[in-house]
């Protein structure tokens, strides 16, 4: 009786530590139903490599993490992230994403003492066919217009918004397109989203980080105070994973203190990771419809209600040192203008030949893009070639390469790359020769396809 005593004991006492431990278990995470997002009571930061985005076991495009409980609860090593872990719980199990805390990001004092002042304040939305508006039934329904809206809501003067958003457009034609549509605006406050054009781009990762460091620095130098947001979203494949140029520009504003508005990590998490639930916010595979447009809103909304504060109007401080260590600070679009001529090729107005007009030809129409690049370059001939001279750290092509051409860009008559033609109607952009020792270069640009197969709008060359 007392060895049966002695064992019911040791059963009892452990049951009683199995139901500590789970509950316990219990409290990793909680909801909080105020913020419509989760998140957890130990703000320790998530640990990168624990997330596979490209796993074969990812379910409906989310990323999957592979548990690693001791590099979880070794929170000593990540506390000096700037990111607030959030847990969510699905039936494979927790899957971990980051949402940038902003703590440590300049908030945008400046611009809010602007506006509070009753000052006319110049707003620009830059980036792609999202920012545009694509998507909405009408463009007072696109996230950018409900911005506005909010933010004419809380200023006592006039808020004017410049949309400079361009679809099909990445950082790179971005840097082309920036004295011109952006810094010509005078912005006090511009919100820069590329993130997910630089993926259909193929952009490469230091490339979208040195293009983002450019446009930041060129906007600080010709006005310090003026305030930055880097908005940051997703499609259906890429929905809650930290793909490249996603981390590349989050980079980015970490070392600039730039406040990032996270559409891709806050939806996720609002949706619990849901991709069936978040496709219901697209029209198509990126482009947001009306819901899909009000839930970016709402999160752009909840995060300027955090910074815009009242403080001390003060320049930005600019780290001397550049993140992109072969970046540029200067760039120069050789053909916007003209100023290049060859016997072999043409010279001329875009809309001067019909085909360019057509639908679905390679070049569609935009005032912007007209009034930046207003003469294109085309061979007369298959195979022509024209070669072209220039000093500085990269060289690349913006243009339209139809699937039926190809481009072959061979410097210093040592490297050749091959630009193959797709069947596109937007301007695309060829970052093609990238950390290019800064110095004297030639480089000829062999066409494999007859007009109107390929139209190049500008040679762009960059120095540091």
């Amino acid at each position: 009786m007392c060895r049966v005593f002695k064992t019911l004991s040791f059963l009892l006492a452990l049951l009683l530590i199995f139901s500590v431990v789970g509950c316990n278990s219990k409290n990793d995470f909680v909801l909080n139903d105020s913020d419509e997002y989760y998140s957890i009571e130990d703000n320790t930061a998530a640990d990168d490599s624990l997330v596979d985005s490209d796993s074969a076991d990812a379910k409906d495009g989310t990323s999957v993490v592979k548990k690693n409980n001791a590099a979880k609860n070794n929170s000593s090593k990540n506390n000096s992230s700037d990111f607030e872990q959030i847990e969510l719980q699905t039936g494979d199990g927790f899957i971990e994403k980051q949402v940038p805390s902003r703590k440590n990001a300049y908030k945008l004092t400046n611009v809010y003492n602007k506006m509070k002042s009753g000052e006319s304040v110049n707003v620009v939305y830059f980036g792609g066919s999202v920012t545009g508006g694509t998507g909405a039934t009408t463009d007072k329904k696109s996230w950018r217009a409900l911005t506005t809206a909010y933010l004419k809501s809380v200023s006592t003067g006039t808020v004017n918004e410049i949309n400079a958003a361009l679809g099909g457009a990445g950082s790179y034609l971005g840097t082309a397109r920036f004295e011109h549509d952006v810094l010509a605006k005078n912005p006090d406050l511009l919100f820069i989203e590329f993130s997910i054009n630089d993926v259909y781009s193929n952009i490469s990762v230091e490339q979208s980080k040195a293009d983002l460091e450019y446009m930041i620095k060129k906007l600080y130098a010709q006005n310090p105070n003026a305030d930055i947001v880097i908005v940051l979203l997703s499609n259906d494949s890429l929905f809650g994973s930290q793909y490249p140029t996603y981390t590349a520009h989050r980079a980015v504003a970490d070392y600039y203190k730039i406040p990032i508005v996270d559409f891709n990590c806050e939806t996720y998490n609002r949706l619990k990771g849901s991709s069936t639930e978040f496709k219901k916010l697209l029209k198509d595979s990126v482009h947001p419809n009306d819901k899909g447009h009000q839930q970016y809103a709402d999160v752009m909304i909840k995060a300027l209600k955090e910074l815009l504060v009242d403080g001390v109007t003060a320049p930005h401080n600019t780290p001397d040192k550049k993140l992109c260590g072969n970046g540029f600070m200067t760039l120069n679009c050789a053909l916007a203008g003209g100023g290049i001529s060859d016997s072999n090729w043409y010279l001329k107005s875009w809309f001067d030949n019909k085909e360019y007009e057509k639908d679905g030809s390679q070049f569609r129409y935009s005032n912007n893009l007209k009034s930046i690049f207003p003469k294109y370059l085309a061979p007369k001939e298959t195979y022509n070639s024209i070669t072209f001279k220039f000093t500085g750290n990269s060289f690349g092509i913006l243009g339209t390469v139809k699937e039926s051409a190809t481009l072959n860009v061979v410097i210093d008559s040592e490297t050749e790359k091959v630009i193959k033609g797709v069947n596109k109607a937007e301007l695309l952009e060829y970052p093609v020769f990238e950390n290019l020792k800064n110095a004297a270069h030639t480089v000829t640009v062999t066409v494999n396809g007859y007009p109107p197969y390929v139209a190049i709008a500008a040679f762009v060359t960059t120095k540091p």
